[in-house]
């Protein structure tokens, strides 16, 4: 009889977490969303043990007024209360598929005030110009666990992330007033690249000018467009080179940019040696200045993630 009793009683604990974590990923925002992998490690105000369940440890984060995210391990049944969200910088997380995050149901993800609209993972073979023009799919408005991977969500790219990561805000740019747009490359977690535009009466096309720049980590790059051969999202769409900043062509030993996110490249052209890398390969000049894009001398670089943020 007992048995049956603590039979029932598990019934009854999984549908109300069950039910609980139904309303915390809906649209209208309520309670907490809830994804399975990731394993907090820091900061943690207060580790909890003997923790029996994840809403358990919900309610618990819920009692800490500076309690903003946490984990649950299943097998070691602890709890991580932490102040951050386990996608930003200042958080660290394991992958572990005994660990249940959550945090808050949100809409959009931000980085240092920066709004993440557009995320590409480097060198998985998947297409990021088919993920851009994917009118209508967002990986966010809600954030949460879906079809993405919860790396997709960070800058790192020593985290898993099988995917682009597409927000709402493509669709919706007009209606948002963009200030400023930033192209930020990271390698390993390590910002390589930030490149800002002025956003001020663009479209979600348009930003991607000379005349727009705002801040560049390179010296020679100015605002004469006389300056490139080719700039902006997609200036020559038959190379499927996309966000592409280039000096000069003359044949590929001698073509020379700052910037290029090469991608599917398809059978109707022969690929250059210097982006024959698995796609989406996210170039960039590690020097002060242009870089021939064949260098033997090691000036240019490869990154693993290409994010583009805006503010409005």
């Amino acid at each position: 009889m007992l048995s049956k009793y603590f039979i029932w009683a598990g019934i009854v604990v999984y549908i109300v977490e069950q039910l609980y974590f139904q309303e915390a990923s809906s649209a209208d925002g309520h309670l907490f969303a809830r994804f399975k992998g990731v394993d907090l490690q820091s900061p943690c105000l207060v580790v909890k043990g003997k923790v029996e369940s994840v809403s358990t440890c919900v309610l618990w984060c819920q009692r800490y007024s500076l309690c903003t995210s946490g984990s649950f391990h299943t097998v070691r049944k602890t709890c991580c209360l932490s102040p951050a969200l386990a996608f930003n910088d200042s958080a660290v997380y394991l992958e572990d598929e005994n660990s249940w995050y959550f945090q808050p149901a949100i809409d959009n993800i931000y980085h240092n005030g920066w709004a993440l609209a557009f995320r590409v993972t480097g060198g998985i073979n998947v297409s990021l110009w088919d993920a851009w023009n994917n009118y209508g799919h967002h990986d966010d408005a809600p954030v949460d666990s879906g079809d993405l991977d919860f790396g997709c969500l960070t800058l790192n790219g020593s985290k898993t992330c099988k995917g682009h990561f597409r927000s709402e805000y493509l669709d919706i740019w007009d209606s948002l007033d963009v200030q400023q747009v930033s192209v930020q490359l990271y390698s390993q977690g390590v910002n390589v690249v930030d490149l800002v535009f002025n956003g001020t009466g663009s479209d979600v096309t348009s930003w991607m000018t000379p005349s727009r720049i705002l801040q560049t980590p390179w010296s020679d790059i100015s605002k004469n467009e006389s300056n490139y051969n080719k700039f902006g999202i997609n200036p020559y769409p038959v190379h499927t080179r996309y966000f592409f900043i280039n000096q000069n062509y003359g044949g590929c030993a001698i073509d020379a940019g700052w910037l290029c996110a090469a991608d599917l490249i398809h059978s109707t052209r022969v690929a250059c040696s210097w982006e024959d890398y698995p796609y989406p390969a996210l170039l960039y000049s590690t020097s002060t200045t242009v870089s021939t894009w064949a260098d033997e001398n090691s000036t240019v670089g490869l990154a693993d993630v290409m994010a583009i943020l805006i503010k409005f």
